[in-house]
């Protein structure tokens, strides 16, 4: 999808997009006050330098278009006018990026916009809110759209944000946050199901650790960045017992707040700029963000259910290999808990060895394996020390989300390299935190034979919640580990032999029910036509949250 300005004195061609093309951002065809024949004359304003139109134009085709216009002659104010979209273009970001382009012109002349709808228009209003608009409780004087009952206004002073943070990932988790503003004040009884953050506490044992070594007066200096050399030994040991993976952790590991840490700044650590890396597709979105942070190319994998959504190694191309900086796996990973196995690994090794491309797996949930899987650790293959590194994650594993800790390992010279970058951002993790993370690993490497940590929380949670949405109509895939299903749209919400916007279902079934899921664009572009839902609640409440998802896809709420 493209973005394109056209010419502010082609009446005739804004006539034909607000008359044929289009309809009102959130209304429909009927409830246009001004549908009738003066619509030249409606959009004649245009003329003038002060005045441009936009476009939205996907595969050759009209999809959006919005215009910014003086509002009564004011220096000062102008107006967002005739923000229009078709039908189908609701929910793709198409919007947004009409918006966007129209505030940035806007802000090269004025301090202010301005623009009114219709409160039965009730998500052009939501995306207006979204955006920086603050309702009004009148119109501005001079308004002539009597027809209106809505009005909002924004500043254009560019604030302090810059455009490489805008850029940084999906907008979708911020959509999601005000759809659950709007729930509540719709007084819905919310299950939120978005968020993957563990809803159980450590063990006592690790709560303990952490409490005695806060207690300590010598733990309050700068921890450094290398962290306790107890800390990496005790990392190394559980790779050796849970993996049978042999790690250095004098050269070979090094300690990271959280696993997000490593992610986020990996990239600038061994990339230069202008450099190429393959990230999946849909993936964790600080894949996509580090890289832009980095000045970084990405080249997007797509992960499909017709190759187990799994990269498909034979078909990227030997001048992709030849470019490409690092590729990004997980197995199992965020939004998809795909599971690779050891002849793959073997394959993925064997091409990173011929182009000489580091290997980065994420691994923040090893210990989320359901059944008889155990995911398996890169580094625990012959030959992958010398051409990868796996990130580990203490919040999944051990219910430590709020600690902050992991730790990346693997090949020497790549861990060095994050470790002197780190060197320059941060002192460390707070050693307190470093013994309850001993204490985990040393928990884990006690434990009972068989004992397979939080794995069977979340396998009950899934057995249970999968069964019940069949039940209620919605027949989804099994996931193999983690705590995410990742839910193909029901049929029924598919348009014309497509798969419908997964924003779309996902901001109706909120707004009907209370239960929050995160569309799977916010992932990515092979993202679209799903939702993730997070196993994070009781299962009597994800039962609930079933019986809630059967009466909205039965259209019975």
């Amino acid at each position: 999808m493209e973005i394109r300005t056209i010419l502010a004195t082609d009446n005739a061609a804004i006539e034909v997009i607000i008359r044929e093309c289009l309809i009102e951002f959130g209304g429909n065809r009927e409830g246009l006050a001004w549908q009738d024949d003066s619509l030249s004359a409606l959009s004649a304003f245009y003329a003038g330098e002060d005045r441009e139109y936009w476009v939205a134009v996907e595969d050759g085709q009209l999809i959006g278009g919005c215009g910014i216009a003086p509002f009564a002659n004011s220096e000062k104010v102008c107006e967002l006018q005739k923000m229009y979209l078709v039908a189908g273009a609701r929910g793709n970001g198409t919007a947004g990026k009409l918006l966007a382009a129209a505030l940035e012109f806007a802000a090269l002349h004025y301090e202010e916009c301005y623009l009114e709808t219709l409160q039965t228009m009730e998500a052009a209003n939501r995306f207006y809110r979204k955006h920086g608009f603050r309702e009004l409780d009148a119109p501005l004087a001079g308004s002539e759209h009597f027809a209106c009952d809505a009005w909002y206004i924004r500043s254009l002073h560019a604030g302090w944000k810059s455009r490489l943070v805008s850029e940084m990932g999906s907008s979708v988790f911020s959509k999601v946050f005000g759809w659950k503003e709007e729930a509540q004040r719709l007084g819905r009884e919310m299950i939120d199901l978005s968020i993957g953050t563990p809803d159980r506490p450590p063990a006592p044992e690790i709560r303990q650790a952490l409490s005695e070594a806060s207690l300590r007066e010598d733990v309050y200096g700068y921890p450094g960045t290398r962290g306790s050399a107890e800390f990496r030994k005790q990392a190394a040991a559980w790779m050796k017992h849970r993996f049978g993976a042999d790690v250095n952790p004098e050269s070979e590991l090094l300690p990271l707040l959280g696993s997000q840490d490593g992610l986020s700044h990996l990239a600038q650590a061994i990339c230069n700029l202008g450099d190429l890396a393959m990230v999946p597709d849909p993936g964790y979105p600080i894949y996509l963000g580090a890289l832009r942070l980095a000045g970084v190319e990405p080249y997007k994998l797509p992960l499909r259910r017709e190759n187990g959504f799994l990269p498909d190694l034979d078909h990227i191309t030997d001048e992709t290999w030849s470019r490409a900086r690092f590729i990004l796996v997980a197995f199992p990973g965020n939004p998809i808990g795909a599971r690779a196995d050891r002849v793959y690994f073997e394959k993925l090794i064997a091409l990173a060895q011929k182009w000489n491309v580091l290997i980065v797996h994420d691994l923040a949930y090893s210990e989320l394996g359901f059944g008889d899987y155990r995911p398996i650790s890169i580094l625990q293959l012959p030959g992958a020390k010398n051409i990868a590194v796996e990130l580990h994650s203490c919040s999944k594993s051990f219910n430590m989300p709020g600690c902050r800790i992991g730790f990346i390992t693997g090949n020497a010279e790549a861990v060095g390299a994050l470790r002197e970058l780190k060197g320059h951002i941060d002192f460390g993790v707070f050693e307190p935190v470093q013994q309850a993370a001993i204490e985990a690993f040393r928990l884990a490497m006690e434990a009972p034979a068989g004992d397979r940590g939080v794995a069977p929380l979340y396998e009950r949670r899934c057995e249970a919640f999968h069964q019940a949405l069949a039940e209620e109509g919605w027949l989804i895939d099994k996931p193999d580990a983690t705590m995410f299903l990742w839910a193909e749209i029901p049929e029924r919400f598919r348009q014309n032999g497509r798969i419908g916007s997964s924003s779309i279902f996902a901001e109706e079934l909120l707004l009907a029910t209370g239960v929050a899921v995160v569309p799977g664009e916010a992932f990515g572009d092979e993202g679209e036509g799903f939702v993730r839902i997070a196993l994070v609640r009781e299962e009597e409440t994800l039962l609930e949250a079933a019986r809630r998802i059967g009466r909205f896809i039965r259209r019975e709420m």
